[in-house]
This record gives C-alpha cells, structure tokens and sequence, in this order.
C-alpha cells in the first residue's frame, strides 16, 4: 500500500482517490479494497487521525484479505510517511 499526499486544504478535509488497477483482481476485489481502505480512514478520522489535503492511496490484492486491524495499521503509517515527505502538518 502506498499514499501519495498532495498537501493541506483549506476546508480541513481529506479528499481521497483510490488507485487499484484490474492487475489487482476482478471488480469483486477491487470494490472490497475499496470498501476496506474507506472503512479504515472512516475510523481514523473519527479518531482525529487524518490530516486535511488530498491523498491518492494506491493497494494490492493482501488488502481484501488481511486482518481489518492490520489494514488500518499499515494505511495509517502510509499516510503519516506521506504527509512526512510532503512537510505538512499531520
């Protein structure tokens, strides 16, 4: 999983776009990815963890698979590096 961030916003959102291409699997996998990867920035921000910006957040097949805890843990430590890189404020 990677997270690309383009940097703050000014309305204190996160605006996020998805990249799983149809290597990933069929259309199946790909929305469960989906479905998953926003479920998990749904709870990190009812926990105030993510920053306002844009991100693009690109994810393989383990993903659709993995424990839901291992997921959100490895999109948080994606998106706090990417946020890092940017030097912005998380």
């Amino acid at each position: 999983m990677t997270v690309r961030y383009a940097g703050p916003s000014e309305d204190g959102r996160l605006l996020v776009a998805f990249a799983i291409g149809r290597r990933t699997g069929t259309a199946v996998v790909r929305n469960r990815i989906r479905r998953r990867l926003r479920a998990a920035l749904d709870e990190m921000a009812r926990d105030d963890q993510v920053p306002s910006g844009a991100a693009i957040v690109t994810a393989g097949p383990s993903v659709a698979t993995a424990p839901f805890a291992i997921v959100r843990r490895d999109l948080a430590r994606a998106l706090t590096a990417a946020v890092t890189r940017a030097g912005a404020p998380s």
